[in-house]
């Protein structure tokens, strides 16, 4: 038995190694919450910040898109496949697996939300370790923007 450390109730939980372990139900409601938020406008072009959280080591990926709901299918097929390019969230999304990871906006409706995301990347590394590969504002824009 292991206690999930979202609701801090000791669920059968196998394969896991870590005692930060968000148990299924938890994940469940999670995962309802973000397809009432897609049903909600966020699938359609409205732009947003997001951010995809292990919730084992608080290790943060922060990205924008014009399609959340777009964006968020593409980085669980990578995962899942085994070839997103932020190593070390592959590695670790290999080692805790999906239950284990969060994925939410941060904000939306934002007009310039490729520079916000720039922003909060800057914000972000203060405090948490980040999974992305490139944080620079021009390299950020250039990829984004489909010159890279």
């Amino acid at each position: 038995m292991k206690t999930c450390f979202k609701c801090k109730i000791d669920k059968s939980i196998d394969n896991y190694e870590n005692d930060n372990i968000i148990c299924i139900d938890c994940h469940s409601k999670r995962l309802d919450y973000l397809k009432n938020e897609a049903e909600n406008n966020l699938n359609k072009n409205v732009n947003c910040v997001y951010c995809i959280k292990c919730l084992v080591n608080n290790r943060v990926y922060i990205g924008s898109a014009s399609n959340f709901v777009k964006r968020l299918i593409a980085h669980k097929n990578q995962l899942q496949s085994g070839i997103h390019k932020a190593k070390l969230m592959q590695d670790d999304f290999n080692k805790y697996g999906l239950l284990n990871f969060d994925f939410y906006i941060i904000e939306h409706n934002i007009l310039n939300y490729i520079d916000r995301e720039y922003e909060l990347i800057n914000e972000y590394k203060v405090n948490y370790e980040l999974y992305n590969i490139n944080t620079g504002k021009t390299r950020i824009s250039k990829q984004k923007r489909g010159l890279l």
